[in-house]
């Protein structure tokens, strides 16, 4: 009756039911006719099977249930204790209660991530990593982004930044990003919108042996205001086009300085 309520219920609905309730903040609205979807399509998909299976389960339920007997039966034989001492039924209750504490941390595991993901489904839905992004501010994406139409696949990048960079790695896989951490910023977490400002190398700083990777770019890329320089900000015309697209304001001035060159040594274009 479920599955066939969510089928003839359309999504909208249910989102306007959620959307009722969700107060004024745009934010909540967004969440809750998310949740709402992901709930309704949920119904729609997983409440036939189970549905079948609780059919089949309640019309072979002598055998289920002898089943479920026999495995319950060998679990306690397992922990039964091999000797009538006390340590031995100590063991034994111990050996069960690990058993039923594994099992209810399974149910509750199962609970949560079911619930996890109707909150995650608003922003990831089936998207790919590299249509979501997530965890990322909103100018790391566009830095992604820009060097993911500018570049080969097979570039390798270095990268002269006041960011930890594990997130533009992972992202703008296969290319190759090196990155000279500052020493004295390499055990320190970056705190939301600079509010902690790493110590980063500027180009002219990096240590010789940095150009020993034969990059094919150099990208300059911060965000602190101890590094931005507001006459660098934009230097790169390509990065200043592709803001300016990306934003749909033609006068659109970013906030973090973002200049990528070929190396010198390279015949690469950005």
């Amino acid at each position: 009756m479920a599955s066939l309520f969510c089928w003839f219920y359309p999504v909208e609905a249910f989102q306007g039911w959620a959307l009722n309730r969700a107060g004024s903040d745009p934010y909540a609205q967004f969440e809750a006719t998310g949740i709402a979807e992901a709930v309704h399509w949920c119904g729609c998909w997983l409440m036939p099977p189970a549905s079948f299976l609780a059919l089949t389960l309640c019309r072979r339920r002598r055998s289920a249930s002898s089943v479920l007997d026999a495995a319950i039966a060998s679990v306690w034989q397992i922990t039964t204790p091999g000797s009538p001492s006390g340590w031995s039924h100590l063991v034994s209750g111990i050996k069960r209660m690990a058993i039923i504490a594994v099992l209810g941390l399974a149910a509750v595991h199962a609970v949560m991530a079911f619930r996890q993901r109707f909150k995650d489904w608003p922003y990831y839905r089936l998207l790919s990593s590299d249509q979501m992004l997530p965890n990322i501010s909103e100018s790391n994406r566009e830095v992604i982004r820009y060097l993911r139409t500018t570049t080969p696949e097979n570039a390798r990048i270095l990268v002269v930044s006041d960011q930890k960079l594990f997130f533009l790695s992972y992202h703008l896989r296969p290319r190759l990003l090196f990155h000279r951490m500052h020493p004295s910023a390499e055990h320190l977490i970056p705190r939301a919108h600079q509010a902690r400002q790493l110590a980063a190398y500027r180009l002219s700083d990096l240590p010789s042996d940095v150009w020993d990777c034969h990059p094919d770019y150099v990208l300059e890329y911060f965000e602190g205001a101890d590094y931005v320089e507001p006459q660098r900000v934009t230097e790169d015309s390509a990065w200043i086009r592709f803001y300016r697209e990306r934003t749909g304001d033609p006068a659109g001035i970013p906030s973090s300085v973002v200049v990528l060159r070929p190396h010198l040594s390279t015949g690469a274009q950005p």
